[in-house]
């Protein structure tokens, strides 16, 4: 039971003039976060009407480790996407936080210096004597400082400039798989083995002597789900931190628990015990020396890891 926990409800928020990019190249960035398991907020069309920043909106920016901002044309003519941007830009002061900056078919330069069509915007917005102007003003300028991807028609596919950003995003969100160690020989038929029991219920117990490869096929099996999962890679180091964790952070969530070496009835029972603390669609993987353990807490579908059979040697 190693690792780290992650307390946002969203690895990535996109950010983005609804006019110029939802349907195009936004709505296509999402698909590809989604496909590779990101979990991605972009908002309804309702949500952008108006000036002010919803509730709900300003708490999805700040339950998200990564905003995309995706800089297009017409950007900075909505004061709701300039609005939308200087939160984020608070929110990136929390530790453990990124802004991507997506120049689509605009120059950073343009942001700076205020021209061409990022210049007009804000001259109509100091026309109407809007009291937030410096605050947008010192974001675009900020935000125009930051790495981020440029985007030239004509340079490059669109699904390739869209690809790139994601790799990025990967490597930022660590959506990378634990390491699994000594490559245990057969692993990829009882990989597939145990995680079509996975598909029919939500708990399954691996056993075998020591030594065999319990923590292998379960890290092989976490590492090819987990991207399905709200949280994951959460470290417990005693029963009572466990119970606090699933209380406080997993409640009803969505969640993928890998409970390695389990020892004793006292320590499964008070970790996995309550199936009214996980969300709906959660998984949980137990590995043990004893099957005794898998029995005595009603663990449906159970996976004896063996020693090599003719086949695998």
């Amino acid at each position: 039971m190693a690792s780290t926990i992650n307390d946002f409800a969203y690895d990535v928020f996109l950010s983005f003039r609804g006019e110029d990019t939802r349907y195009g190249f936004t709505g296509n960035l999402k698909k590809a976060l989604v496909d590779k398991g990101v979990r991605t907020f972009m908002d309804d069309v309702e949500l952008q009407k108006g000036d002010e920043i919803t509730p709900s909106l300003l708490k999805a920016i700040e339950n998200s480790k990564i905003a995309i901002v995706v800089l297009s044309k017409n950007y900075a003519a909505s004061s709701f996407c300039l609005q939308e941007l200087s939160k984020i830009l608070d929110s990136m002061k929390v530790q453990g936080r990124f802004v991507l900056p997506v120049f689509y078919k605009v120059d950073p330069s343009d942001l700076r210096k205020l021209e061409k069509t990022y210049g007009e915007a804000m001259a109509i917005h100091m026309a109407n004597s809007n009291p937030n102007i410096d605050k947008w003003k010192a974001s675009l300028h900020k935000v125009a400082n930051f790495s981020g991807f440029h985007y030239k028609k004509g340079d490059v596919y669109e699904y390739e400039f869209i690809g790139t950003i994601v790799e990025e995003v990967l490597r930022k969100i660590k959506l990378v798989a634990l390491p699994v160690g000594d490559y245990l020989v057969g692993l990829e038929s009882q990989k597939e083995h145990v995680t079509s029991l996975l598909n029919e219920v939500n708990m399954v117990g691996i056993h075998g002597i020591g030594g065999i490869g319990k923590t292998t096929l379960a890290l092989a099996v976490y590492n090819l789900i987990c991207h399905q999962f709200q949280d994951k890679n959460i470290e417990i180091t005693s029963v009572r931190q466990g119970i606090s964790i699933l209380q406080q952070r997993l409640n009803q969530k969505k969640v993928l628990l890998l409970l390695d070496d389990v020892d004793n009835e006292e320590q499964l029972q008070a970790i996995a015990g309550k199936s009214d603390w996980f969300g709906l669609g959660s998984r949980v993987i137990i590995t043990t020396r004893d099957k005794r353990l898998l029995t005595c807490h009603g663990v449906e579908r159970t996976y004896e890891v063996k020693g090599l059979n003719n086949k695998d040697a």
